[in-house]
């Protein structure tokens, strides 16, 4: 119902706040705890099959344990705030419709801005931590198969993304370095049009990591002989890096509402939760590491067709790919161990 002075009040008000978004509150709660919830398992599936097969742990995938934590604590934070956030949809909004009910509602909202700045911290710091793990796992095989070039494109790459994750992580700060009552000041919204440039921007940093990232993987397949299911993992790969980039653009465009100065913040931290999910599982997903092999690094490092894999040039020569090389090897030490028993056998005689 409307109480006198036009405010919606009861049931009428709390169905404009829940409403206030371009998505709905319980949209917003259930899509984000299912994506995350997904991509917890992916994590989840892909530790028991890595310590089931390799029995150890590398940097790539602690990285990956990282991100998946700060996944979870940025969901907190958004459920925490959640009935909060579409308050201050509806405040911006409707405003001649919705106002503050109670002091505990201000009070709230003072907490607004810190709640947010925790929830954009853990949010790229676990997209960015899944950038981390990939450069981690291709380390080994730029710095020691490739050219000395491409090991400074790598560094380049690292410190750029490096770089970029502080950017993005302050960018709240930027726009609002206000906490406590002073956040107010940040209400409806910062200026429209320093608003829009630094999202784009954050945007745009985040599509260009995401491709320096891939063009790692693309360099290395191009020079090994990959056969149909490799290429189905490449593909996959790099399906889900384009689905990072597409997510990355949706965010930035749905939040602009046109003829209006407030951006739809709800959109922005629903799509900036769903980009983390995709990300954590494109780094939990076991057929990229398949794309190189099902033993972990180790035998990756042997992918490159340049690499001699400790093998001498005659035994290079022979060897029309680097899998043949590495069943050479193997071959060599089976046969040295049946000369070994074969003379053991025969020293008692």
């Amino acid at each position: 119902m409307d109480s006198s002075n036009g405010f919606l009040t009861g049931a009428a008000r709390e169905n404009a706040i829940n409403h206030a978004g371009n998505i709905d509150r319980l949209a917003f709660q259930v899509n984000i705890g299912v994506f995350t919830g997904l991509a917890i398992l992916t994590v989840i599936v892909r530790f028991v099959i890595r310590l089931h097969k390799l029995r150890a742990l590398y940097l790539d995938d602690y990285l990956l344990i990282f991100g998946a934590a700060c996944l979870v604590v940025a969901l907190a934070m958004l459920y925490w705030y959640g009935r909060d956030l579409f308050l201050v949809e509806a405040l911006n909004m409707m405003p001649t419709k919705v106002t503050l009910a109670s002091l505990d509602e201000l009070n709230s909202l003072f907490e607004t801005n810190k709640i947010i700045q925790v929830f954009l911290a853990m949010i790229w710091t676990s997209t960015f931590a899944v950038k981390f793990s990939f450069l981690a796992f291709f380390k080994t095989l730029v710095w020691t198969k490739l050219s000395r070039r491409m090991a400074w494109y790598f560094w380049f790459v690292v410190v750029l993304t490096a770089l970029s994750w502080g950017f993005v992580v302050s960018e709240g700060f930027i726009l609002c370095p206000y906490f406590g009552t002073e956040a107010v000041k940040c209400f409806p919204n910062t200026p429209h049009v320093e608003n829009i440039a630094l999202t784009a921007l954050v945007t745009v940093l985040d599509i260009v990591t995401d491709i320096l990232v891939v063009s790692f993987p693309i360099i290395i397949l191009h020079r090994a002989n990959m056969n149909l299911s490799q290429k189905v993992g490449l593909g996959v790969f790099l399906s889900l890096s384009l689905v990072m980039a597409i997510i990355a653009i949706v965010r930035m465009v749905g939040s602009i509402r046109p003829g209006l100065k407030s951006l739809d913040v709800s959109w922005e931290l629903f799509w900036q939760q769903m980009e983390g999910c995709i990300a954590i599982m494109m780094g939990s997903m076991s057929a990229f590491r398949t794309v190189f092999s099902g033993r972990g690094p180790v035998r990756a490092r042997n992918v490159v067709a340049d690499g001699g894999g400790g093998l001498s040039p005659q035994d290079s020569e022979k060897g029309s790919s680097s899998l043949s090389r590495v069943r050479q090897l193997f071959a060599q030490k089976r046969q040295k161990r049946v000369s070994e028993g074969s003379s053991g056998e025969q020293s008692p005689a």
